[in-house]
């Protein structure tokens, strides 16, 4: 038992040994088959993108999803790397794989009796997050075969400084054992992925700011009434633009008053002194003739 636990091990390495890629710009979902019992580290798996078994040559038999792009992932002689979510949507996204992958004699002997393994994702709230979620094998029945499993992911895609950093974390994770009578000849790995946008919250500057326009908007709409409505006019320029105090903004701004003049002293007293000059020259008119 201790040397077939050692040797399924030993065959689980490579698939944890991902080629490493950017943990903050990639869509790759980090996380492993292992070892129940044996420890493993969030650290470990960053950059570990989940393979499965690492089986090479898989298809995916869900037709009605080859448009998004699975497919492109699937290359021959290698294995599959999970990522998400290839068909995004405003509120998240639901995306299942559903892979066929060829068994050779040596991997038929590892995984048709497969016992004692756990599935180990990275959580990745943040990119700090030193969280695992964990999610195990449910108690096998004797006698049959394992041909394949159902794993279902609740996934959430984050993002940071404007979509330039971006990462995918899991929430939850539960699988399912798919057995069989029979030795398969290819393993069935069945993958669903829900994904779920984090809900927006926008930043409280910009109650301040739709405040601020709000206020504007009223006190332009009140003045436009004022001078357009109601007819006013402004006392100096007879702009109907009024702004405070039968005054428009401009010439408060330039006279530096908030107030409009008395009328004596904004206007009796040239009108006055206008009439004393007509007067006189009316006078001197008057003798010349």
């Amino acid at each position: 038992m201790r040397q077939s636990a050692l040797v399924a091990l030993l065959w689980l390495v490579p698939a944890v040994a991902q080629e490493l890629v950017n943990p903050q710009a990639t869509n790759q979902v980090f996380g492993a088959i292992w070892v129940k019992g044996v420890k493993i580290t969030s650290d470990a798996l960053i950059g570990s993108c989940f393979q499965g078994y690492g089986l090479p040559g898989c298809s995916n038999g869900n037709g009605t999803s080859q448009h998004y792009g699975i497919s492109n992932q699937l290359v021959p002689g290698r294995s599959y790397c999970l990522q998400c979510c290839s068909n995004p949507t405003p509120t998240g996204n639901d995306e299942t794989w559903d892979l066929a992958c060829p068994l050779t004699l040596l991997q038929q002997s590892v995984i048709i009796n497969d016992i004692s393994k756990e599935y180990v994702f990275a959580r990745r709230r943040n990119l700090t997050d030193t969280g695992l979620v964990v999610c195990q094998w449910p108690k096998r029945t004797k006698g049959l075969y394992l041909v394949g499993y159902t794993l279902e992911l609740v996934v959430t895609e984050y993002s940071a400084s404007s979509g330039a950093v971006f990462w995918v974390g899991v929430d939850a994770c539960s699988v399912t054992a798919i057995e069989s009578t029979a030795l398969p000849t290819t393993f069935t790995e069945s993958i669903r992925m829900v994904s779920v946008r984090p809900a927006y919250t926008p930043s409280p500057y910009w109650y301040f700011a739709l405040g601020g326009f709000l206020i504007a908007t009223l006190f332009v709409a009140y003045v436009g009434y004022r001078g357009y409505m109601r007819n006013e006019h402004c006392v100096n320029c007879a702009s109907k633009l009024v702004f405070f105090h039968s005054l428009c903004l401009l010439c408060i701004l330039c006279g530096c008053r908030l107030r409009a003049p008395p009328p004596k002293v904004f206007c009796i007293e040239a009108y006055e002194a206008e009439l004393a000059a007509r007067a006189s020259d009316a006078s001197s008119v008057s003798s010349d003739a």
